[in-house]
């Protein structure tokens, strides 16, 4: 008999802004970083697997959850909201933009000193991507990205959006790529020509080096400010801003709000998140949790099956007309299942069964041992893919969803 009951929400607060030297007219609100993974459970058969793990009492070590550790510059995309240090951003085209941080030596990316300031619901036109240009890092000195060799387009996104600029020649400041002046006597309202508007300007083969492509910023009058940031792999098919190619990468189990996960091909994985009409693909019920130190082989995103989400009835993805690639990540993590036909369930995409007794102990031949089901030529019913789930023995789960345009 089904039962229905909600479980208390997961709230990770940050504090991250850092301030350094540097005078400025403009004025600086502190983010906060607040991530929270809410997770409604649908009780609906077996509620065995993790029985220690109550309501109230969920596993959640967000602190562990791997960080970024690309090694390959296939298909290697990093896009950075400048500005904004919450949740990573998806745009229209399904390309993941994290939140800005700091470089660290434990980072392989981040702003060299400067200020972070928000400004919301400014109205941003001309653009598919209006949430990049509503937050902003100025005063920074450099931003320093940790690459594979190979070369790469470098495209940066800005926006005259500080009030206290009006017109031409009130904002200028120097670009550097590597050391090489890319912009100079740069203006965004003059480049873009009236406030709030987007200057895009980008740069193609641009080689690392020493492992690194560094941007420095050099002030002449005001501060020097960005809005975005796209490191993308001059050969990779993933798209910028506004193109067509759709790849939505989902690490399942995981905390919304948590860190995006990069595996070894340079893919950016988000983290999970509950569906609601506001967003564009999500979880339909079911329950989180995360193993980060468990050893994960014969993979190249290790990280994606040290979490799963368990219980849920069903992911949608609400995405463009056309024809998706659907590739679904599974392993046997849970301890409390040791062999063959203890975890069995089905799969349908868009009320279509595609995997009618799924056991992934018996489909990878182990415990802790990926396993990867591709489905081709899938297209939206109604503009949303559904991935359902079923129950049979113990509660369906998953470790990792791909949908990609083909």
């Amino acid at each position: 008999m089904a039962k229905k009951m909600f479980i208390t929400a997961i709230l990770v607060a940050f504090t991250l802004l850092f301030q350094y030297g540097c005078q400025t007219t403009e004025a600086t609100q502190e983010p906060a970083d607040n991530g929270q993974a809410q997770v409604a459970v649908e009780d609906t058969q077996q509620q065995t697997e993790e029985a220690a793990i109550g309501a109230g009492n969920m596993v959640v070590a967000i602190s562990e959850i791997p960080a970024e550790t690309p090694v390959s510059s296939k298909n290697f995309a990093i896009r950075v909201n400048c500005g904004q240090y919450d949740v990573a951003y998806t745009d229209i085209a399904g390309n993941v933009w994290l939140g800005d941080r700091d470089k660290t030596e434990d980072n392989t990316w981040g702003a060299v000193y400067g200020s972070v300031i928000e400004r919301p619901d400014l109205g941003i036109e001309g653009t598919d991507c209006p949430i990049i240009y509503e937050s902003e890092r100025y005063s920074m000195d450099a931003y320093e990205f940790d690459v594979p060799a190979g070369k790469y387009d470098v495209i940066l996104h800005f926006a005259e959006t500080y009030e206290g600029i009006m017109g031409v020649g009130e904002r200028v400041f120097e670009v550097s790529i590597n050391g090489k002046a890319v912009l100079e006597d740069f203006d965004p309202y003059a480049a873009a020509g009236e406030f709030n508007t987007p200057a895009v300007k980008k740069f193609e083969g641009i080689e690392p080096k020493d492992g690194k492509i560094v941007i420095g910023f050099t002030p002449n009058i005001e501060n020097a400010q960005i809005n975005g940031i796209e490191i993308v792999a001059g050969d990779s098919a993933a798209a910028s801003a506004g193109g067509k190619q759709i790849a939505i990468r989902v690490n399942c189990g995981t905390a919304d709000g948590a860190e995006a996960y990069t595996d070894e091909d340079g893919n950016v994985w988000q983290p999970d998140r509950l569906f609601t009409d506001d967003l564009d693909w999500g979880a339909v019920d079911g329950e989180i949790i995360q193993r980060p130190t468990l050893e994960i082989s014969d993979t190249k995103a290790p990280g994606i099956y040290q979490s799963e989400t368990y219980s849920m009835s069903a992911y949608k993805f609400k995405v463009p007309a056309g024809k998706y690639t659907v590739k679904l990540h599974f392993a046997e993590t849970y301890d409390g299942i040791s062999g063959e036909g203890q975890r069995v369930f089905g799969v349908s995409i868009n009320d279509k069964k595609v995997l009618e007794e799924l056991d992934p102990y018996k489909e990878a031949g182990a415990f802790a041992k990926p396993v990867v089901k591709e489905f081709k030529g899938i297209e939206p019913v109604d503009g949303v893919i559904t991935i359902g789930f079923e129950y049979g023995v113990e509660n369906p789960q998953i470790c990792g969803i791909e949908v990609i345009s083909e």
